[in-house]
């Protein structure tokens, strides 16, 4: 849900934003910079993949709050959105570098030329590597 609910806020330029705000995501009190140690705390692959929707959810949150600003609101608030953006990208780097085996592709297959589909066919084992799939 929480994925195509960021769709619908990309498309509509920021004029929508997520219909599950990100801090209902984390027990009450719990500051978005902790959310890594406790999606990865549950050792499950669900919340593991929870964890790939979360991080998705913070960029379409972020671009939102970056398109509702306007242009004059982006360059006055540049250092804080900076600051932000490098932020959700070390996380989904993160994610990306640790994320359990099991939700890597099992094969990933290219068309053999130019002329055929040019999108890659991808196999994964389970439902949470799908989900979580960032590639």
């Amino acid at each position: 849900m929480q994925t195509l609910d960021g769709g619908s806020a990309m498309f509509s330029d920021g004029e929508e934003i997520l219909a599950l705000p990100l801090e209902y995501w984390l027990p009450p009190g719990m500051s978005p910079v902790d959310a890594g140690d406790h999606f990865r705390a549950a050792g499950t692959l669900d919340m593991y993949s929870n964890y790939a929707v979360f991080l998705c959810a913070g960029v379409w949150e972020l671009l939102s709050t970056i398109f509702r600003g306007g242009s004059s609101d982006l360059h006055e608030n540049s250092q804080t959105v900076s600051t932000q953006w490098l932020e959700s990208w070390g996380e989904l780097e993160r994610w990306r570098e640790n994320h359990p085996a099991t939700l890597q592709p099992l094969a990933t297959m290219h068309a053999a030329n130019a002329d055929q589909n040019s999108f890659p066919r991808v196999l994964y084992l389970t439902p949470y590597a799908i989900e979580s799939s960032l590639r």
